[in-house]
Parts: C-alpha cells; structure tokens; sequence
C-alpha cells in the first residue's frame, strides 16, 4: 500500500480574562494530517485501518478511509509520529516522520 499525505496548519489567538480590565493571550496551533490509501497498483483502497501514534506521548488515534481511500485525523500535535495502515488481503505499511512547529505541506 501506499499513502499520499497532506498536512494543513493554523493558528488561533485566545484571550481569556484573569483579572478585570487584564487579558492574557495564548497561541494555540492545530493540524490536520489527511491523506489517501492506495494499493501498488495505484486503485484506491476504501475501508483501510489508519493509526496514527504520537511517538512522546504515546497516544493513539485510528480511522478507517472512505470510499475514496480518503483519510482525516485532526488535532495532530508537533514531533515525531507513526502512521501504521491496514487493510484485508493487503501487507500493510508504517510511515515515521516528524511535525515540525512552524510545518505545513
């Protein structure tokens, strides 16, 4: 199998009142880690298991693609990750890679 991915990036300020007439202000970034299954032959594999590991902290979150082969997970923190995919009757992959802080394909 293979996996065509996509990582979008955002930011977003929070303000958030710790005393009257005082703000504090924090940054808070987010991705999204989306993506397509394929088998060898290039033909779109719907209905693969996709695991996405946070290598520091060891949280765990799967999805399974759609009917297009298409894949989403969202909240996708920065650092290192391992992207395992599954599917019925086909040898499965795992992709290692690294979100860089400022990172957006």
């Amino acid at each position: 199998m293979s996996l065509a991915l996509c990582v979008s990036s955002g930011a977003q300020q929070v303000t958030s009142p710790s005393n009257p007439g005082e703000s504090q202000v924090a940054h808070k970034t987010w991705r999204t880690l989306s993506g397509i299954v394929t088998d060898s032959d290039g033909a779109l594999v719907p209905g693969a298991t996709i695991t996405l590991s946070d290598a520091v902290s060891k949280q765990r979150q799967s999805t399974t693609s759609d009917d297009q082969g298409h894949f989403n997970f969202s909240g996708v923190p920065s650092g290192p990750f391992t992207l395992t995919v599954a599917a019925d009757g086909l040898q499965g992959t795992t992709i290692q890679g690294a979100l860089n802080e400022d990172e957006s394909l």
